[in-house]
């Protein structure tokens, strides 16, 4: 007992010198007055550290004076400036105490404020999810307590949380409920500021953007506020930078890490540099964006979600400057950090999980003291009243009973419920794991299929060159090349591998089946082998049935991969004067096919992953391999209705057996084909233009392979004036200063893609009708579907043959001549009207048109001329002849009688939101020709 009271005493007596070290003035009297100058001085003090030992000293002096509204505005405060200087656990903690005692006072309002506290911090610290449901509680209680302007608080913070789950359209429709039940009780626009800045971040139309961007800015301009502005500037910026507005949303974090440094928040400043290197990234600047996001890599302050999204632009710049070292550590680093994600959003559940467990368990307590009082009570009771009749008895006695059973069940239910809970919760863990392991496969397959594609280009490079050469010279030389050129169609058949295992794992390929003969199939396979045989020194035999061969339904050039894999490794683990055995079994209409070999074999520690992808074993010295064969072959297995199985034993060799259903069509063949081992030869014939042009066609190439460039001027300067572009900025820059006949563009390219190349192109309607082509290694379905759907006329993939390309080249500029000759001819002929004569008619045609893009200000009357396919001299000529004003005067009047409308409907507060969405943006020029038309000012209409 008396070392409490004396450790009590030494707490009093620090607690009272660390006080004495706060100068108050010597007018500040009572305990109330004192914590509230404290918690003046905490908010205007920089130093976190100071500032939560302040707001301790300030905690203890509300608890003094019982004033419950200061002690919890200032844990309130205590969560609020965690959070501002980055400390996102600390934060919760100070939320989840603040919660407990607003609780526990009953007090409703300052429960609001910290259920939206710690909504906020969980979205901060990356748990959007938790932050949602604790800002619905919040509004739960707003409801409860019929306050407007916390319901409409309440309405913003859950729209926030949306937002940040990328539910945009949900989150607009709860920040305009906030504004209108802002508008409905005349809130002050201090109290609309968040709002209008939360609906320029969802709004779609620059216009709008910045419409409410301004609205919001203008309130915290007057607050005169150095942090509130930076915040302002940081979600402007990134509300540009989402909407890919990346020169807006340069300028907007450029200004927000400029107040920041001047603040010391580190905060603000990381969270600005990764802005700006993003917008960099966007803008095509990738030297730039690792310059400002290396920067943000100094500071200490650290938030997982916000270093995530630091890495992964990182990732991006490096991977555009070709970096693919550097990618791929960034990468790593982003994936670890996943991870760490997830255990924040498992420990957050966790200790949610905890607190309502601790809280259920003193319920229980309570419940049970209450109990036991009770039983004292009607205990004394029996004894006050031992005289009171024994029916009366009998029925105390009963009822106790029932007491005692309920409350049994009462704790029966709540240890349900617990449990529930604890399995929902382990649920939730599951398929979070579920999930990281999901995310961690696609960024290996992404990297590994990015690969892939870029090797697509220098073996263009190869192959095309050897080819024309092979046709061109004779002797020994030409066998040499002939072998060169065959195992580069090797490397582009690895290539393709894994691309084709990359579509195999995003879905299921179709089957090209046809009819063949198996067992001459099978030869043939295993016969192609046989020069490497000797070669190697390695013994080989070959076992088929004595049946006659059979005609059967398959795919064959997927069961070719297959067993040219399996025969590949057999040869590849086998060593001098080893056996390789070719095996094939038929048995009810399925076949057995076995490689045996008497190589290395495999370890029972890697026999388990024989068929993981990328997994490399660990027993086979100086050999080497990517991982994708083993994978590949399974995966193409079992989409063939079979699968593979393997005995190995290490150092005698291993036996890999296909298991494969076989649709048999007929039981006997024609008779076998010679087989061939011969080298496939492709002669080069020169392809020759005719020529159809006075001059030769002007050609633009885009690629920023230099190497490539150089092919691509070689083979097309015979036929074709050709110009060069690196990247689609640069392509941009030559169309507008030279006319072309055709444009051929890469797809990968830094800056500026082939893809983001071609919707640029299109905005522009004397570009959009040049013939386009996509010269590219992406031979995926998806991406050759995306750049028909763009528009291009032609899709070729590397490696290509040289005089196919020339011969669409020559195509579609051909074409492209004869369609505009046939249009001069007619042009004259083209009507507006489309089948209809009379003037009303033309007038609904043409204003329904006007309607449909009134909200656009860049709308001009070549655009309309466009979208009704005339050219704008006859479309002038029809409008007057047929309504007697001009184009520009017609889309004036449809904006002007728009306008009018929108201002007698009241659906809109001022005369700026109409003007935005007419399309006018100029004030001055809209209230003169609005007066000039109507003879009344906007404002007296409205």
């Amino acid at each position: 007992m008396l070392c409490k009271i004396l450790y009590y005493f030494l707490l009093l007596f620090v607690g009272l010198q660390a006080y004495a070290q706060v100068n108050i003035p010597d007018s500040v009297h009572n305990d109330y007055e004192k914590g509230a100058y404290l918690l003046k001085l905490a908010k205007q003090t920089a130093n976190f550290d100071s500032s939560l030992y302040i707001l301790n000293n300030a905690i203890d002096l509300a608890k003094k004076s019982n004033k419950d509204s200061l002690l919890l505005k200032a844990m309130l405060w205590k969560s609020k400036i965690a959070a501002d200087k980055g400390n996102y656990n600390d934060a919760i903690k100070y939320s989840l105490e603040l919660n407990a005692t607003a609780k526990y006072l009953k007090n409703d309002y300052y429960l609001f404020r910290g259920l939206s506290q710690l909504g906020k911090v969980y979205s901060l610290n990356g748990d959007a999810e938790t932050g949602l449901q604790q800002k619905k509680e919040a509004l739960k209680v707003a409801e409860k307590m019929q306050d407007s302007l916390l319901f409409a608080d309440a309405l913003n913070n859950i729209g926030d949380a949306f937002k940040a789950l990328d539910f945009e359209d949900i989150a607009k429709k709860y920040f305009l409920r906030a504004l209108a039940i802002y508008d409905k009780i005349d809130a002050p626009e201090e109290e609309k500021m968040i709002t209008y800045k939360n609906l320029a971040r969802v709004e779609t139309s620059y216009n709008k953007i910045n419409y409410y961007f301004d609205k919001a800015l203008t309130v915290v301009s007057r607050k005169n506020n150095p942090l509130q502005l930076a915040y302002f500037y940081l979600s402007k910026g990134d509300a540009m930078s989402y909407k890919k507005y990346y020169k807006n949303a340069l300028f907007s974090f450029e200004k927000s890490l400029k107040i920041s440094d001047s603040l010391h928040n580190d905060v603000i400043s990381k969270i600005s540099l990764i802005g700006i290197g993003k917008s960099y990234n966007g803008l095509g600047d990738s030297e730039k964006a690792i310059k400002y996001l290396r920067k943000a890599l100094k500071y200490k302050v650290f938030n997982l979600k916000n270093h995530y999204i630091l890495l992964d632009e990182l990732s991006k710049s490096y991977n555009s400057l070709k970096k693919y070292k550097e990618a791929y550590l960034t990468t790593t680093k982003m994936i670890n950090l996943k991870d760490s994600l997830n255990s924040v959003k498992i420990n957050n559940a966790f200790a949610e999980f905890d607190t309502k467990y601790e809280t259920k368990k003193k319920e229980a307590q309570i419940a049970k003291q209450k109990l036991k009082i009770e039983l004292e009570e009607k205990r004394k009771n029996l004894i006050l009243f031992g005289s009171i009749a024994l029916l009366l008895l009998s029925g105390i006695i009963f009822q106790w009973y029932i007491n005692r059973q309920r409350r049994k069940n009462k704790e029966k239910e709540l240890l349900f419920k617990l449990d529930k809970e604890k399995a929902e919760l382990a649920l939730k863990l599951k398929k979070a794991e579920s999930k990281n392991l999901k995310e961690l496969n696609e960024a290996k397959s992404r990297f590994f299929t990015n690969i892939a594609h870029e090797l697509r280009t220098p073996l263009t490079l190869i192959m095309g060159p050897l080819q024309d050469v092979i046709g061109k010279i004779k002797g020994d030389n030409k066998e040499t090349l002939k072998i060169a050129h065959s195992n580069s169609k090797k490397l582009l058949t690895l290539v393709n591998d894994i691309l084709e295992l990359s579509t195999l794992e995003a879905g299921t390929p179709d089957l090209n089946k046809t009819e063949m003969c198996l067992f001459a199939f099978l030869k043939r396979i295993f016969y192609s082998y046989e020069s490497y045989a000797k070669i190697r020194q390695l013994n080989t035999t070959l076992e088929l049935p004595n049946a006659k061969d059979i005609m059967v339904y398959t795919d064959g050039e997927k069961l070719e991969k297959i067993l040219n894999n399996l025969l590949s490794n057999a040869f590849k683990y086998s060593e001098t004067g080893d056996n390789v055995k070719f095996l094939v079994e038929l048995k009810e209409n399925i076949a057995f096919i076995s490689v045996q070999d008497s190589g290395v074999g495999i370890s029972d520690k890697d026999i388990e992953h024989i068929f993981d992808r990328y997994y490399q074993g660990t027993n086979a010295e100086n050999l080497t391999g990517t991982g994708i064969g083993l994978s590949f072959a399974n995966r193409l297995a079992i989409l063939l209705g079979g699968n593979i199985s393997v005995v190995s034993k290490k150092g005698k060799g291993s036996t890999f057996t296909l298991q494969l259903p076989l649709e048999i069509v007929s039981e006997e063949c024609p008779d076998e084909a010679s087989l061939s081992s011969e080298i496939e030869e492709t002669e080069s014939t020169p392809y020759i233009v005719n020529y159809i042009f006075d001059d030769k066609p002007k050609v633009l190439i885009v690629e920023d392979n230099f190497e490539m460039q150089k092919y691509l001027k070689g083979i097309l300067k015979q036929y074709f004036y050709v110009e060069f572009a690196k990247n689609g900025f640069e392509g941009l820059k030559k169309l507008k200063k030279s006319k072309y006949d055709l444009v051929s563009s890469d797809v990968m390219m830094p800056g500026m893609d082939g893809f983001v190349f071609r919707e640029e192109i299109n905005k522009n309607i004397e570009w959009k009708n040049i013939p386009f082509i996509l010269l590219t290694a992406r031979s995926l379905k998806e991406d050759k579907i995306r750049g028909f759907r763009l528009g291009v006329d032609d899709y070729i993939t590397k490696p290509f043959n040289a005089s196919e390309y020339i011969t669409r080249i020559n195509n579609l500029i051909k074409n492209k001549n004869e369609r505009d000759k046939y249009y001069n001819e007619i042009k004259d002929d083209i009507k507006i009207t489309k089948g209809k004569s009379s003037e009303s008619e033309i007038i609904k045609e043409l204003e329904k048109i006007i309607l449909e893009n009134i909200d656009n200000s860049d709308f001009k009357t070549t655009d309309l001329a466009l979208k009704v396919n005339c050219s704008p001299r006859n479309l002038s000529r029809i409008i007057k002849k047929n309504i007697g004003i001009t184009p520009v005067n017609l889309i004036l009047e449809v904006r002007l009688q728009k306008a009018y409308q929108l201002l007698k409907s009241n659906k809109y507060k001022t005369v700026s939101e109409v003007r935005y969405e007419v399309g006018i943006e100029n004030a001055s020029y809209f209230s003169r020709k609005f007066v000039e038309r109507f003879g009344v000012k906007p404002k007296e209409v409205q």
